[in-house]
């Protein structure tokens, strides 16, 4: 006689303290996650888009004409079916390349990893993944490194953003922007003494830059659509989504208070779960769930 054997839930059917803090790899969960056929479509119609937007743009590609004059290309649109086939292209380089191009507990200094070399065995990537925070002697963790891997590999694959190179608009590199900003108010962020003290130190920024500049100039960064894509696949990553898992708010409101403390790492994500304010919580929902994340 067979005896009965229990059927585990999926993790989706959790509950959202249980699926958080997920412990595998970040990077094998997202390639996962964009090789769905759903997820797959998202990404590439983005992409897309942001390439119809951005064409005839000139960009930041310079060439030499036969004179040897110095002159900015213009963007120049892929169609679909290429953009299609570079996105799988991207996914399988992301899957099996790993240069590091900083010493790994440093991040000074030249130096490259075989994928054996990796410390803790880690995935291999095709992307360089020191990020400023480690540029300045700070002890790299094995749980920091894995968030930053997957995030840095996201961009391969994720390009929301067109190198264009109008610098005369402010939001020159913002192909999407109207698209991504409706889910954020970036005016209600904050910044303490110690985030602007820990700011100046990690980046050297001089002492002739003020305070308000630093606050533009992490805004302005956070605001471009693949910063913000790669920081809502590291939600996605921290509940250990796969496919079409829905993120919901529940999810939202418990990485808001678990999330940075969890995974003690806080790549700018205090200032972008301040910027979710409660009236923008419905249009996050709605933008997590339909931009390949």
């Amino acid at each position: 006689m067979n005896e009965f054997q229990p059927i585990e839930k999926p993790r989706s059917e959790w509950p959202i303290e249980q699926q958080a803090n997920f412990e595998g790899s970040w990077t094998n969960l997202m390639i996962e996650r964009l090789r769905n056929p759903e997820m797959r479509k998202q990404a590439v119609d983005l992409i897309f888009e942001a390439e119809r937007l951005s064409d005839g743009k000139l960009t930041l590609d310079e060439y030499c004409d036969d004179n040897g004059n110095v002159s900015c290309k213009l963007f120049v649109a892929r169609g679909r079916g290429v953009i299609e086939k570079e996105f799988d292209k991207a996914i399988n380089s992301v899957s099996s390349v790993t240069p590091l191009t900083s010493d790994f507990k440093t991040g000074v200094g030249p130096a490259t990893y075989s994928d054996k070399e990796v410390p803790g065995n880690i995935p291999a990537l095709g992307h360089e993944i020191v990020p400023p925070l480690f540029k300045y002697g700070e002890e790299w963790k094995e749980k920091t490194l894995m968030i930053t891997e997957s995030h840095e590999k996201g961009h391969r694959v994720r390009t929301y953003n067109p190198p264009i190179a109008d610098e005369s608009n402010e939001d020159f590199a913002f192909a999407l922007g109207e698209k991504f900003w409706k889910a954020f108010d970036f005016e209600k962020i904050e910044f303490t003494d110690q985030d602007l003290e820990r700011l100046r130190k990690r980046e050297h920024i001089s002492d002739d830059v003020s305070d308000d500049q630093i606050k533009k100039n992490v805004i302005r960064y956070l605001k471009f659509p693949t910063e913000l894509s790669e920081r809502m696949s590291q939600l996605k990553n921290y509940f250990g989504m796969t496919g079409e898992d829905i993120f919901t708010k529940g999810h939202l409101r418990y990485a808001k208070d678990h999330y940075v403390k969890d995974t003690e790492f806080d790549n700018q994500m205090t200032e972008f779960f301040q910027a979710i304010t409660p009236e923008k919580e419905d249009a996050f929902i709605e933008l997590i769930n339909s931009a390949g994340i």
